[in-house]
């Protein structure tokens, strides 16, 4: 079984960690929409909890997640967490408008955006590759409002 995903306070959540255009009102914009397919979905509203399993993938303008698993904790309409996780959980972003620049691929044992903290940590042998430049490290964490990264137990490898 397949289960798309297309509600607003979900699209309005991923959109947060993607960089999406949000109005007001909490709604994506109509060229944000968000697309979650998975084996099985588990929705719970009044915990505030969404649980997709299996084969999950998550799809957001040039943004694609796999993962064996996602879950999503919100307090109230705001998304609080959001944890993908795998074996391992891998990302690729293109930035729109970036023309020939490189994807950005990623992975790691979990991916974990903390709505409050304005951090992605990719964990569990974390790894960013961007053309030929490679970082990994036990952890990753990127701040979203800086635009920088803290790497634990970390190596890079940087192309000239």
């Amino acid at each position: 079984m397949t289960v798309n995903a297309t509600a607003t306070i979900a699209a309005a959540a991923v959109a947060i960690l993607l960089g999406a255009t949000v109005t007001p009102g909490g709604a994506a914009a109509a060229d944000d929409a968000l697309r979650i397919t998975a084996d099985e979905a588990e929705v719970d509203l009044r915990a505030g909890r969404r649980v997709y399993q299996g084969n999950v993938v998550v799809r957001h303008r040039g943004l694609r997640i796999d993962a064996a698993r996602l879950d999503m904790v919100y307090a109230g309409d705001d998304l609080s967490t959001a944890t993908a996780a795998g074996d391992p959980a891998r990302f690729r972003h293109r930035a729109e408008g970036s023309g020939s620049a490189p994807e950005v691929h990623g992975a790691g044992a979990t991916i974990q955006l903390n709505q409050a903290a304005r951090t992605v940590t990719m964990s569990g042998a974390a790894v960013i590759r961007r053309g030929g430049d490679e970082t990994r490290g036990d952890t990753i964490i990127y701040h979203l409002d800086r635009g920088t990264m803290t790497v634990r137990g970390a190596s890079a490898t940087v192309q000239p």
